[in-house]
């Protein structure tokens, strides 16, 4: 079994700063405390025979049986840095990685929803104490695989979260083509395995398949793919998240300027391939422009998320600053290339302004759950602070729990950045906290 080095989480006061997101961007918190969920401590009973009637509006998780949902909040290990990724087992056990400035290892581990966290340990000994940890994907394999960048060459390693084994996946090599620091890393169940850069628009791509290695091919087995996007007549180059749907690989991103787009399974082509046989892949996704005719706009997309229910993009518009939305059903295998069919969400108009939202509402992560559960988190881009909004059918309507989270952390709170669903639970995360609560309450 996985042990940790422990550490208990002093209390310390709330800094919220404003940042510009980019994709390697932080946020200047550092609250490092132990907050506890808000429950009514009192235990006395009244033995006299007074016959005053209580009138407050206690909201407490208590005996009242109100049904406002029941979030457990505790600190997460990112107040110095946004939360650049997360994975979790459970609600109670998850990984996470804080990016630059984060105190301690790059890598923490949680086994009781945040309330301590510590480093997992590994057969080197630490090896993730000076690990930028950018990316987290849990394969089918497994294994949990990290990707970023360090002191040493190692971009992506993996790790079995079982007995500490680590395992090289990807290591930088002194080329124009391979040199990048990794952000988002995800290998399918047959082992086709793509890395895409952090700062840039390169992939890379490798299969466990025969004939996969050629002489253009470093000694890695990896295929650059620098040019890839031709194939799709598109400039929106950039990824910035991508996970795997029915085992496939489906992005999201564009650039400040470009409308935001998603990037699908190709329909007309074999996933990486190389045309013209010079060793650089140009075939990979296409690219569907979400944001088109008269709503069209300048941004990108931050999160991707999907299941058998669907898809769901976290996106920003630029032009006028605000988070948006967009959803697509079950499907999405045909219907998702057409931008028509997807629906579009206007955060902006569900977020309330009572929790000092100026409506710059910038989404930052989305993710989905069973029977067409869809949640989408972010921050407000001047002040910080972070949202939630929440669907019960596939983003046709949202409901926002934002100052549920804020009662049980009993405070308010940083961006949230990432969010998933794992056996009937969501949990969110962000620079200053996680929490959890059950989607049937939500």
């Amino acid at each position: 079994m996985l042990t940790m080095r422990t550490i208990l989480l002093p209390l310390l006061g709330l800094a919220l700063g404003c940042t510009a997101t980019n994709k390697s961007g932080s946020d200047d918190s550092g609250d490092t405390g132990v907050i506890g969920d808000d429950a009514d401590a009192d235990t006395d009973t009244d033995t006299d025979t007074d016959t005053d009637t209580d009138t407050d509006t206690d909201t407490d998780a208590d005996a009242d049986a109100d049904a406002d949902p029941a979030w457990t909040a505790n600190l997460s290990m990112c107040g110095g840095s946004k939360m650049d990724t997360m994975v979790c087992d459970d609600a109670d056990t998850c990984y996470t990685g804080c990016g630059t400035n984060a105190d301690g290892a790059g890598l923490w581990l949680t086994t009781d929803g945040g309330a301590t966290w510590g480093a997992p340990d590994d057969e080197a000994g630490g090896f993730f104490a000076d690990f930028r940890v950018v990316g987290l994907h849990r394969s089918s394999d497994g294994l949990l695989y990290i990707s970023g960048t360090s002191s040493s060459s190692h971009r992506v390693v993996s790790l079995d979260t079982s007995d500490g084994t680590l395992g090289e996946v990807y290591n930088n090599i002194p080329h124009s083509d391979y040199t990048m620091t990794v952000a988002n890393y995800v290998r399918t169940s047959d082992g086709l395995e793509v890395a895409e850069s952090l700062t840039g628009t390169q992939l890379l791509v490798r299969q466990d398949t025969p004939g996969w290695v050629t002489d253009f091919y470093d000694d890695q087995e990896w295929a650059p793919s620098y040019g890839w996007w031709h194939s799709t007549s598109s400039d929106h180059t950039q990824l910035l998240d991508m996970v795997l749907v029915d085992d496939m690989p489906i992005a999201v991103g564009s650039t400040i300027s470009q409308p935001p787009v998603v990037y699908l399974p190709p329909q007309s082509w074999d996933f990486a391939t190389d045309t013209d046989g010079d060793g650089n892949l140009d075939q990979l996704f296409e690219t569907v422009q979400l944001a088109t005719g008269f709503g069209e706009y300048g941004g990108e997309c931050w999160g991707v998320a999907g299941n058998e229910d669907g898809l769901a993009a976290a996106c920003v518009n630029q032009d006028a600053d605000k988070g948006m939305v967009y959803t697509i059903g079950s499907d999405w295998g045909f219907s998702a290339y057409d931008a028509e069919n997807w629906t579009e969400t206007d955060v902006s108009e569900i977020v309330s302004a009572s929790v000092d939202m100026g409506h710059s509402t910038w989404s930052a992560g989305t993710c989905r759950g069973p029977d067409n559960f869809v949640a989408a988190v972010g921050r407000d881009s001047e002040s910080d602070a972070g949202w939630l909004i929440t669907s019960n059918d596939g983003g046709s309507s949202w409901t926002e729990h934002t100052a549920d989270i804020a009662e049980a952390y009993g405070d308010s709170f940083g961006p949230l950045i990432k969010c998933q669903v794992v056996d009937g639970s969501l949990v969110v995360g962000g620079s200053l906290i996680i929490a959890s609560a059950n989607i049937a309450d939500l």
